[in-house]
């Protein structure tokens, strides 16, 4: 039998699934009770129930933690992507400035002089547009694709042409 050198956060993950179902069960959470009822003595104690004692002052935090570590990774991942190599990446390096800038108090404050006869190129009404129509037309796109893509594999799968989710070659 092999182990895996991590297996002490395997047991920190189960144990710690384990406490807070228990506590959400018997002790409830703010808005709903338990099986035990509402636990005043402990709220009183530590200040909520336990369940949400334990959300607030750890969860979340753990949260706030690995989203700061996701954000810098995607920012590492930002740079390597919007290096002006070619058309396409310069391009989306473009939009991502201007959505960027058009979200923030300064990309008003940059183009709010403009008059309202050319108010299309105020940045918010442009970060507005790509938002709505670019981006809309990709999710779609890719939506499609996939859709096409299980439609393909289940033909395959019901004409017996695929037979690997069996086990087979």
């Amino acid at each position: 039998m092999v182990f895996d050198q991590n297996w002490q956060y395997y047991i920190i993950t189960l144990v710690s699934f384990i406490v807070m179902v228990a506590l959400g069960i018997f002790w409830g959470t703010e808005k709903n009770p338990g099986l035990l009822g509402n636990g005043n003595q402990i709220s009183a104690f530590i200040g909520s129930k336990p369940f949400d004692y334990l959300f607030d002052n750890i969860y979340q935090h753990l949260q706030a933690t690995m989203f700061s570590l996701l954000a810098f990774f995607i920012a590492s991942a930002a740079y390597r992507a919007f290096i002006a190599r070619t058309f396409e990446s310069t391009l989306l390096l473009v939009a991502a400035i201007l959505v960027m800038l058009g979200n923030t108090s300064i990309g008003f404050l940059l183009t709010g002089w403009i008059p309202d006869s050319l108010n299309f190129l105020h940045l918010p009404k442009i970060t507005e547009f790509i938002m709505k129509y670019p981006t809309t037309a990709g999710q779609r796109a890719i939506m499609i694709g996939a859709a096409l893509g299980i439609i393909g594999s289940s033909i395959r799968i019901i004409l017996g042409i695929e037979r690997s989710y069996l086990g087979g070659d």
